[in-house]
């Protein structure tokens, strides 16, 4: 007598296609969404920076011309240089 695999009915191949599908299906989804995710928080950081030096420029402004320098220089980071040009 001869013994049955496991995968040798076309419902057991079908059931064995439809999980590998589902997977690869999940596995996609999950690529796109850390890219996209990615993307939108280098906008969103992107967008916190436009912020902040905005919000500098009347500190700057108000500050005496001797110090707009040094407060140029203080609110500069490694994403961001902000200069003063004399006026």
């Amino acid at each position: 007598m001869r013994a049955r695999l496991p995968l040798d009915g076309l419902a057991a191949r079908f059931s064995v296609l439809l999980a590998a599908a589902l997977i690869a299906a999940n596995v996609i989804a999950a690529a796109v969404l850390y890219v996209d995710r990615a993307g939108q928080h280098s906008a969103a950081r992107f967008e916190r920076e436009v912020e902040r030096i905005v919000s500098l420029v009347p500190a700057i402004e108000a500050a005496p011309p001797a110090r707009r320098v040094q407060a140029a220089r203080a609110a500069s980071t490694r994403l961001t240089r902000v200069s003063v040009d004399p006026a």
